[in-house]
């Protein structure tokens, strides 16, 4: 069967997933006001874990704790307070991979307490004034 290599192991670079079913990133605005994982948030990643899929990629995540938020809610990967879902996804057997991101210009200044957004430009984006 054609199907069967879907539930075959694999490997991304050194890591070996256990099947090729992923789970893409897809905001969901479960993290809390400051980017820290959530328990419904684990819950989410834990539940498609214990479901069969392989690897999970995280939605969209700031690296920065006071920069780089675009969306309320917003994950954050800055401190070791933030990713506190990766055991409960790992005891499933499965692997989560993280997509990292920065607003940029793009970045609402009412998410950063105010401040400027850091981007390669000082214009800001008129779409995302705040």
């Amino acid at each position: 069967m054609r199907c069967q290599k879907l539930f075959e192991k694999g490997c991304i670079g050194g890591v070996e997933i256990r099947n090729r079913v992923a789970m893409t990133a897809m905001g969901n605005g479960l993290a809390s006001w400051d980017g820290e994982v959530s328990l419904e948030l684990i819950r989410f990643y834990e539940d498609r874990a214990r479901g069969g899929c392989g690897l999970i990629f995280t939605e969209f995540t700031r690296m920065d704790e006071t920069s780089g938020a675009c969306n309320p809610n917003q994950l954050c990967i800055a401190t070791r307070k933030h990713i506190r879902s990766t055991e409960r996804v790992r005891c499933h057997g499965a692997r989560i991979f993280v997509q990292l991101y920065h607003g940029g210009r793009e970045t609402l200044s009412v998410l950063n307490d105010g401040k400027q957004p850091m981007a390669p430009s000082a214009i800001l984006n008129s779409a995302w004034r705040s």
